[in-house]
C-alpha cells in the first residue's frame, strides 16, 4: 500500500512506479527482439537455438507474455497503479508544478539563481492534462484491440487453423511478424520511394504507412487546385 500522503510525495511515488513498469516492459520487449535479431544474423547462434528449440521457444514466449502483462498493468484501469492514476494525482495537485513550488525545491542549490531559473519553467495547464489523457486513451485503444486480436489469431493457429485477414492494426501485424513464424506470410500494398502506389501486393515487413495520407493529398490538393482555378476565373 502507498503510505505517502503529501501531494508531492504521492506524485513522485506514482511516477516511480510508472518508471519501473516502463523499464520492465522495455527490457522484455528488447530482449525478445534481440534474441530474434542475433539468431537471424548469426548462423552458429541460430544452430544453438535450433538444438534446443523447446527451451528457446519457451523463453521467447515468456518474454512476450511478460511484456503484455506489464502493458496491462500500465494501461488497465483495474490495475492499482496505472497511467490514469498517475495523471489523476498530477491533475489533482497541479500546484506542485507551480513556479513557487519549483523555487522551493531548488532553493539551497549552490550557484543556482532560483528566481531566474523558475522564470524559464513551463507550468502545465488543465488543457495539457486533458491532452495527456486523450493520448493515453488513444494508446490504450491500440493496446486493447491489438492484444485481443493477437490472442484470437494465436489460439486459431495453435488449433491448426489457417488464418487470413486484412488489418489496419500495425501493432498486431508487426508484432506477429517479429515472431518470425515460418508458417506466416505477410503481404502489403507496394509503394514506390516517391509515394506512388502500384496496386500490387508484395511480401515484406508490415509498415505504418497507409492509404489515408495518399487519399488526403489526392482529394484535398485536387479540391484546392479547383478552388484556386475558380477564384482566378472569377477575378
Amino acid at each position: 500500500m502507498n503510505a505517502v500522503h503529501n501531494p508531492e510525495g504521492r506524485f513522485e511515488y506514482e511516477l516511480e512506479v510508472f518508471r519501473k513498469e516502463a523499464d520492465e516492459a522495455a527490457q522484455h520487449l528488447y530482449s525478445y527482439l534481440t534474441m530474434h535479431a542475433v539468431a537471424g544474423e548469426n548462423k552458429p547462434i541460430r544452430q544453438l537455438f535450433n538444438s534446443e528449440p523447446l527451451f528457446w521457444l519457451t523463453a521467447l514466449r515468456a518474454l512476450q507474455t511478460s511484456f503484455f502483462i506489464v502493458l496491462g498493468r500500465i494501461f488497465s484501469q483495474e490495475s492499482e497503479h496505472n497511467l490514469d492514476r498517475l495523471l489523476r494525482v498530477a491533475e489533482e495537485y497541479q500546484r506542485i508544478f507551480s513556479r513557487d513550488e519549483l523555487a522551493r525545491r531548488k532553493r539551497g542549490i549552490a550557484g543556482l539563481d532560483v528566481e531566474k531559473y523558475v522564470l524559464k519553467a513551463y507550468v502545465p495547464t488543465s488543457d495539457d492534462f486533458r491532452e495527456f489523457r486523450r493520448r493515453v486513451q488513444a494508446r490504450r485503444r491500440v493496446y486493447e484491440g491489438s492484444e485481443i486480436a493477437r490472442q484470437i489469431v494465436t489460439a486459431l493457429l495453435e488449433q491448426g487453423i489457417k488464418v487470413l485477414y486484412v488489418t489496419h492494426m500495425y501493432e498486431l501485424a508487426h508484432g506477429l511478424w517479429l515472431k518470425g513464424d515460418p508458417r506466416s506470410l505477410f503481404l502489403r500494398a507496394e509503394r514506390l520511394p516517391d509515394g506512388t502506389r502500384t496496386f500490387r501486393m508484395t511480401e515484406g515487413e508490415p509498415l505504418e504507412t497507409s492509404y489515408g495520407a495518399d487519399l488526403y493529398r489526392k482529394i484535398f490538393q485536387r479540391n484546392l487546385k479547383i478552388s484556386t482555378a475558380e477564384e482566378a476565373r472569377a477575378g
